[in-house]
């Protein structure tokens, strides 16, 4: 049931109408499904024949962090053109649509839909998953936001095989803000601001695979995970939004050839 107290404070439209015009140009896709009457998108970008890499894109899980979809969007406004064949992308860029509209964390039934990918009677977790259970891809990069730091961090979810992506974007954003000073985040060890799980360290935690990015690596759709973590609360919006924007950018240098 949506609380009564909600007050809408943006217009998800807005965000719909940027969608729609990414459409319009090198973007496939479209509405994957509704949620309370309004659509959530899943858009492809796709070259002549397949790239040496396929990516997943996410934000918006939360609708109280709002920087996390805008840096996606002025991502493939301004680089999608020019990483076709590049990369093939998949692109789910606001997954809880009522929480952006209302400012809030949580869904309009008041859950919060990253604590229940274990689980299929939401939803927001049925959508995701039907679209995204059968498919393959070399990197999650997911954008959120946390209100009770002023210091910017990462998760990376690797495979221990997989070369190290942390310090290197650690590095490329050091300059938008602080760093993350505290040497845990959520019972996670963090170095410089990075936390790198590994299955072994994911096993010695067992937190199971209620968040998005732990389903789809044990559930073997992602094989490398990238979730990004600006201040909500100590930082501007824009800062953010730049430092959503130099994740994205850096992992492209990082990863795919020129």
């Amino acid at each position: 049931m949506k609380s009564k107290e909600a007050v809408k404070v943006r217009d998800y439209g807005e965000l719909v109408d940027r969608y729609e015009a990414l459409l319009g140009l090198c973007f496939d896709g479209g509405p994957a499904g509704e949620i309370d009457g309004m659509p959530v998108y899943h858009m492809r970008l796709r070259g002549d024949s397949p790239a040496p890499q396929r990516w997943l894109l996410g934000a918006g899980m939360h609708g109280d962090e709002p920087a996390g979809h805008l840096a996606i969007l002025e991502f493939l406004e301004q680089d999608g053109e020019k990483l076709q064949g590049r990369v093939d992308l998949d692109v789910m860029p606001c997954i809880n649509p009522w929480g952006y509209e209302y400012d809030r964390r949580e869904n309009s039934g008041g859950i919060d839909i990253n604590r229940c990918f274990e689980e299929e009677d939401l939803e927001e977790v049925r959508l995701c998953k039907g679209l995204l259970k059968s498919e393959r891809f070399d990197l999650f990069l997911e954008f959120h936001e946390d209100w009770e730091f002023e210091g910017y961090y990462l998760f990376e979810v690797r495979q221990e095989e997989a070369s190290r992506l942390g310090p290197a974007l650690i590095d490329a954003v050091r300059s938008h803000g602080p760093i993350y000073r505290h040497p845990e985040v959520e019972g996670f060890p963090v170095v410089d601001g990075v936390v790198d799980a590994t299955p072994s360290q994911l096993a010695r935690h067992n937190i199971g695979n209620k968040p998005l990015p732990l389903w789809l690596f044990r559930a073997g759709v992602s094989y490398h995970t990238i979730t990004s973590e600006t201040p909500s609360k100590q930082w501007a919006a824009d800062a953010r939004i730049a430092t959503h924007l130099s994740i994205a950018r850096n992992c492209v240098d990082l990863l795919i050839p020129a």
